[in-house]
């Protein structure tokens, strides 16, 4: 999973599966994502170069399906909660309306240090 900054003003969600060979890349507001996908892919193909390991062919999907944010300023939490379902395993299905409770959720795991 790879947070990425659009400009200061917007921040999306890269994740690079090596199970299912695929990167993609999740966007609350949709419309980014086709420039970061090739980018993840270079960044991998470099590493394995590094590793002197071949670098697994991958579908580049540029802009997966998620919920999307009908404010300006969300999108943060956007990234954070589709981080932390994707890493459990869990369908992206929530919406605008769960960010509040997603804030106190994100800042429990915090203090618990989970």
């Amino acid at each position: 999973l790879v947070p990425i900054n659009k400009g200061n003003s917007h921040w999306i969600l890269g994740c690079i599966d090596n199970k299912a060979k695929e990167i993609c890349v999740y966007d609350s507001l949709s419309g980014y994502g086709k420039q970061e996908a090739p980018i993840l892919l270079q960044y991998m193909q470099k590493e394995a170069e590094r590793l002197n390991i071949k670098c697994p062919e991958y579908k580049l999907t540029p802009s997966k399906k998620c919920p999307r944010q009908s404010n300006g300023f969300d999108c943060g939490m956007f990234v954070c909660t589709n981080s932390f379902m994707l890493s459990d395993d869990q369908e992206l299905a929530f919406s605008q309306q769960d960010i509040p409770d997603m804030r106190i959720h994100i800042v429990s795991k915090l203090v618990q240090n989970k």
